[in-house]
């Protein structure tokens, strides 16, 4: 059974919510920085930096109501996420107290990265079948980018 534009609109808007433009960039901040403190820069200033995007990206995913979209196709993937993101937090301080290896580090931040890139294929997914309908060929997912707050009409 086909879904009507409206349904695919509604649900891609819905589950697009928790989709934040510009996440992969602070992630990349995030292993760009322990690459630099782990080869050359232990300084405080870099350490910040890395702890204040790691920051970010708790505070983007504690925004989910986790609790309203337990019927969610996501709820699963994007908790997986988000305990990711505190796991990455602790194995940072670990790592910066030398009790654990850089390469933990590195592990989670892929791991982060796939199921983050899952979530996009998955909301892609829904925009290629909005596409389909006749009038929504230029459809895209509205989403305010995390780093400057420019919207991007389509985000993906």
């Amino acid at each position: 059974m086909e879904r009507s534009a409206e349904k695919l609109r509604a649900e891609l808007q819905e589950r697009g919510r928790f989709y934040f433009k510009g996440f992969g960039m602070i992630l990349q901040g995030v292993t760009t920085h322990l690459d630099i403190i782990e080869t050359s820069d232990r300084s405080d200033d870099r350490i910040q930096f890395l702890m204040n995007c790691v920051g970010k990206m708790i505070e983007l995913y504690e925004s989910i109501p986790f609790d309203e979209i337990e019927e969610s196709p996501d709820h699963d993937l994007l908790s997986e996420i988000r305990g990711a993101i505190f796991l990455l937090r602790d194995s940072i301080s670990d790592i910066l107290n030398e009790n654990t290896p850089f390469s933990e580090g590195y592990r989670i931040i892929e791991l982060i990265h796939e199921k983050g890139m899952f979530f996009r294929k998955r909301l892609q997914t829904l925009l290629d079948e909005l596409r389909t309908h006749e009038g929504c060929k230029r459809e895209g997912l509205q989403a305010i980018d995390v780093i400057n707050g420019r919207v991007w009409k389509s985000a993906i």
